[in-house]
């Protein structure tokens, strides 16, 4: 009796299928965000639109001597990562860098300026190609306002976040 028993029992019941099918849906749909987060420049060959000059600025909070020493007008600028050509650095604007500091007395915030480190403003030019959503620079880099640029420049390697973008006449 008893093999017949495990004769008519089934390799998946009902709840083993209802996991399999959950997972299957969650595996897609995490497949599918993964896929729209990507740059919409990756990948694509021939790029299309309007070509532009595009002038760009990227702030270096805080910054050592060593790093605003190293930025240079009309330097050649690589994305460190998958080494685009970002451009040639316009002009660089070194000041002190500030940070926040918690006033306690008054429950306030206030800046203060932190010794020994600089704030950079690095304006780089380049051509890149303008659609309605994004403006992709020719090394298929895609720049936008808020992006952080990992750029490396001869002689040494930064980090910033992009804060301006203008389009340039030719």
């Amino acid at each position: 009796m008893e093999k017949e028993r495990k004769q008519r029992r089934s390799i998946f019941n009902l709840f083993d299928l209802v996991l399999i099918v959950i997972a299957v849906a969650l595996g897609v749909i995490l497949f599918l965000n993964a896929r729209q987060d990507e740059d919409p420049a990756a990948g694509t060959v021939g790029l299309t639109g309007d070509r532009v000059n595009v002038r760009f600025t990227v702030e270096i909070q805080e910054a050592e001597e060593v790093v605003t020493d190293i930025l240079k007008e009309g330097e050649p600028l690589v994305d460190r990562e998958k080494k685009y050509n970002l451009g040639t650095v316009e002009s660089v604007e070194v000041g002190p860098a500030f940070r926040a500091v918690t006033d306690y007395e008054t429950q306030t915030y206030r800046l203060t300026e932190v010794p020994g480190l600089y704030r950079a403003l690095v304006t780089v030019t380049t051509e890149g190609v303008a659609d309605e959503r994004s403006i992709t620079v020719d090394g298929g880099y895609v720049v936008r306002v808020g992006k952080t640029v990992y750029g490396k420049v001869p002689g040494g390697a930064f980090s910033g976040t992009i804060v301006a973008i203008e389009r340039v006449e030719k």
